[in-house]
């Protein structure tokens, strides 16, 4: 259920706590849903289109989805945390062109080893299976850490 409430809405208790943590309960995007809110029959759509309607009177962004392709917002992180995942993205790109190279020099042993010698074969095939798998896993790893920077 999507529903939606103004800040009159929130509970007297809610409030007093967000402004005590130093937060103002005008910030807060979403809470949990109760049975005495009004009900959405639209739905994540409808209460999208209600938020964007709101930040646009209010003259900002709505809540966490930025204003031009509703693409979540990305938190920053520090600078020290920022070397640390530049160091492991650079050890991730050494890692995948190690495998790489790997998956690359077994492919081109499967044209000089004798083709008649089916277990010979068969090793090659498993570890060639067990190089495209850890290099897929170092690949998404990369990934996430390059997701990470961009943040």
């Amino acid at each position: 259920m999507i529903a939606r409430t103004s800040l009159g809405d929130l509970p007297r208790a809610l409030v007093e706590e967000l402004a005590a943590a130093g937060l103002d309960p005008r910030a807060v995007h979403a809470h949990v849903a109760d049975a005495f809110e009004e009900d959405l029959p639209g739905g994540v759509d409808e209460y999208l289109r209600i938020e964007a309607e709101a930040a646009s009177q209010r003259g900002r962004a709505a809540s966490p989805m930025d204003a031009q392709g509703g693409a979540p917002a990305r938190e920053r992180i520090s600078g020290a945390e920022r070397r640390q995942v530049e160091l492991e993205v650079r050890s991730l790109e050494r890692r995948v062109q190690k495998a790489t190279e790997q998956r690359e020099a077994l492919l081109a042993d499967f044209a000089v080893v004798d083709q008649s010698d089916y277990d010979r074969l068969l090793a090659m095939q498993r570890e060639l299976g067990e190089v495209e798998e850890r290099l897929a896993e170092l690949e998404e790893a990369w990934l996430e850490a390059a997701d990470r920077l961009e943040g």
